[in-house]
């Protein structure tokens, strides 16, 4: 199997964790594949699997630290697929994290889906947008009611 068709396969399986958080936030099933960490945790095995078998194979001048090394490091497609697959993993459960955290009080649905959509496409970046909306939702919670 080449890193072309693992890669297609990574990218196939996570749409529907995302098409659950940003659809089907709290439903059952959203809560027992992907809240329950399974999810994750399937990507997290891959990426060990891919991070052992590209270590065997890494230039001994690849590392993390310089951007030389990194560059080398992620120079294979096999290294490459090994950190988008980190990616992935992460970003899923910070998608998950979102949906949770946001259960207690939540914030506009529609804020809500942009900021997942943002974390699928660009993870940090929508973690950013929800915590902002986070903040300035709690904010305008407790903001004493003019009479």
């Amino acid at each position: 199997m080449t890193a072309d068709v693992v890669f297609s396969l990574v990218n196939a399986l996570a749409l529907p964790a995302w098409l659950l958080l940003i659809f089907l936030p709290y439903t059952t099933v959203t809560r027992k594949i992907i809240h329950s960490g399974l999810y994750s945790a399937l990507f997290g095995v891959l990426y060990a699997v891919l991070l052992f078998s590209s270590l065997s194979n890494a230039d001994t001048s690849a590392g993390f630290d310089s951007i030389s090394g990194l560059r080398t490091l992620f120079s294979s497609d096999w290294a490459l697929l090994t950190g988008w697959v980190h990616y992935l993993a992460f970003d899923i459960l910070a998608g998950s994290w979102m949906v949770k955290h946001n259960e207690k009080a939540p914030i506009n649905g529609i804020v809500m889906g942009f900021a997942l959509f943002f974390t699928f496409m660009s993870g940090p970046f929508g973690l950013v947008l929800y915590l902002i909306a986070r903040i300035i939702t709690d904010r305008v919670r407790v903001q004493p009611k003019k009479a």
